[in-house]
């Protein structure tokens, strides 16, 4: 089964370029989770699935910190997710830089990271 939340908007002051630390870009996350259903995700309760309000303030949480490149930022996030979701067997985060600074006519430049629970114990 996979559980996605998509189009997660907020300004984050990433990058490598002072412009880009200093007045910010705006980033698009997604975020797809495959697990295996067990019969409680069955019973129409919340507390026994992934609350996606908690993956996005997860996702708002790490994105606070200012990191040079989108791939330390994507494999940071893919690791908090998977250390607080046992439920997860593997996560895939999209992290997009939309209209990045010094670009006039890219949409976005995006790093895309799937991550399952094998490669976080290496």
């Amino acid at each position: 089964m996979i559980i996605s939340v998509e189009g997660i908007q907020v300004i984050g002051n990433h990058g490598v370029y002072s412009e880009e630390r200093k007045h910010g870009n705006i980033f698009q996350v997604d975020v797809y989770l495959d697990i295996t259903p067990s019969e409680s995700f069955f019973r129409d309760n919340i507390l026994q699935t992934i609350n996606y309000k908690e993956v996005y303030d997860k996702v708002l949480e790490v994105m606070r910190t200012p990191r040079n490149l989108l791939e330390t930022l994507c494999i940071q996030l893919a690791k908090e997710i998977l250390s607080t979701w046992e439920e997860i067997n593997e996560v895939k985060v999209r992290i997009a830089k939309l209209r990045p600074r010094y670009m006039e006519q890219c949409e976005k430049a995006f790093v895309e990271l799937s991550l399952n629970r094998a490669n976080l114990k290496s």
